[in-house]
């Protein structure tokens, strides 16, 4: 199973199958879990590669306050989304049995049993700490459970419902179905050691490990690989700045294919202003504020998290909000907007330093990067110095394709030559790394 081509790209253009073809299908299953959410896509896997049959998510896990489920079953149009509160689901282990039954409702679903017609599992792992062996796809068996086990003390909020989901699914399937996790820090594997090394005492860097892992790593390499793919450029060649911007926001320097720096750091926590964490921060400003306040590092730490970035600077963490309110002239919205675009602007140009001034393209993703036109036209203005030519008119068209919002440089030779808004699927990453991964563990091709 599993020997076949799998395909690089984040759109198909093949007409949507029946829930009859996909029941009929190999079907590989990825499970994006987070502190209280977890998102799920599942694709059939064929001759010709990868199509997404079905994709949702459910938020609000735990909070006690009912769930909201969304689901889109894709094989019979959009006409066939369900949206709706639930209640019950007390932690990721209901949240994947419920995934488990809207996949195989009657009405709704897209398989009739998930036991028969789910073939792979992939996990997304927020933090794959300094083990070598998380560089890539890993088949989750005891040992590698224990090992991931002893990493929760690196992402306490992400890493326990991750691990009840591995839980919940290696008893509805066991042992008949291969699961994989693949860590978001394994695409920055490649930062060399002056970018990933803290100043920070010997002891601290071997004995607890401590240096920059960075994250985001899947969506960085989803959409990097795509554009240097729009660019006609090899990936082994490319140079690229990547910017992940959403509530969680990170930028990826990419030279020759190879992640060689990156924002965020020993956890998300930071580099830039994202929407609740308060992104790079003078260390120095928790002992103060513990002192000031009576409060524990704890305590600090988990403001810094989940009550700082955007919500502290004007209230809200929607940039739809923030923006329509800077619109009216409020002044802490207008703030909110210059401190986020300014911290944007300074890794970027950081990076142009890194690629020594000759980048293929600049690209923006996630939530804000892809949607929000007026924060990319804020970016771009700040960046004309390093040759970057905004097209307002290709900015502001709608669309969820990958597409050049940029004029053609003036000068060829050097600096940003392409700006590009590029759509991530970081669930379809996973998916062509666990089938890949799959193949060879089965000693098939790889592709």
């Amino acid at each position: 199973r599993f020997f076949f081509a799998v395909e690089h790209s984040a759109h198909s253009s093949r007409t949507p199958m029946s829930s009859t073809d996909s029941a009929a299908s190999e079907n590989v299953l990825v499970l994006n879990a987070g502190s209280s959410s977890i998102k799920f896509k599942l694709f059939s896997l064929g001759p010709s590669g990868l199509v997404e049959v079905a994709e949702g998510q459910i938020d609000k896990i735990g909070e006690g306050k009912g769930s909201h489920l969304k689901f889109h079953n894709k094989t019979i149009g959009s006409e066939s989304k369900t949206d709706k509160m639930i209640e019950g689901i007390k932690n990721h282990h209901d949240a994947v049995e419920e995934i488990m039954k809207i996949l195989c409702d009657p009405l709704h679903g897209v398989i009739p049993d998930a036991q028969e017609h789910i073939h792979l599992i992939g996990h997304r792992w927020v933090h794959g700490g300094p083990n070598p062996r998380f560089h890539g796809p890993v088949r989750v068996d005891a040992e590698v459970l224990e090992e991931l086990r002893t990493l929760e003390p690196l992402a306490p909020l992400h890493i326990p419902p991750a691990l009840m989901t591995i839980d919940v699914t290696s008893r509805l399937f066991p042992g008949n179905v291969d699961q994989y996790v693949v860590c978001d820090t394994a695409f920055h594997r490649s930062i060399p050691a002056h970018a990933y090394t803290y100043a920070v005492p010997a002891e601290w860097r071997d004995k607890h490990h401590l240096r920059r892992y960075g994250f985001h790593g899947t969506s960085h390499l989803f959409v990097g690989k795509l554009a240097a793919q729009t660019l006609g450029i090899e990936w082994n060649q490319a140079r690229l700045i990547t910017l992940h911007l959403g509530n969680g926001s990170s930028a990826t320097c990419i030279r020759d294919g190879l992640s060689i720096d990156t924002s965020m750091g020993f956890t998300p926590l930071d580099g830039l202003v994202m929407g609740t964490r308060c992104g790079n921060i003078d260390p120095s400003c928790v002992e103060y504020v513990c002192r000031a306040t009576g409060q524990t590092a704890q305590q600090v730490t988990r403001t810094l998290n989940s009550g700082s970035g955007l919500r502290a600077l004007c209230g809200s963490n929607d940039l739809r909000d923030i923006l329509d309110r800077a619109d009216s002239g409020d002044p802490d919205s207008k703030l909110a907007l210059d401190v986020l675009c300014y911290s944007i602007s300074k890794y970027v140009a950081q990076y142009y330093v890194a690629l020594e001034g000759k980048v293929d393209a600049i690209v923006f993703t996630g939530g804000i990067g892809e949607h929000a036109v007026s924060v990319r036209e804020r970016l771009c203005s700040s960046l004309a110095c390093l040759g970057v030519r905004l097209d307002p008119v290709a900015n502001a068209r709608v669309t969820d394709d990958v597409r050049s919002i940029s004029l053609p440089p003036s000068d060829a030779s050097y600096g940003v030559r392409n700006v590009l808004v590029v759509p991530t699927n970081e669930e379809l990453e996973i998916a062509q790394q666990v089938v890949a991964a799959a193949a060879v563990d089965k000693g098939g091709p790889s592709n």
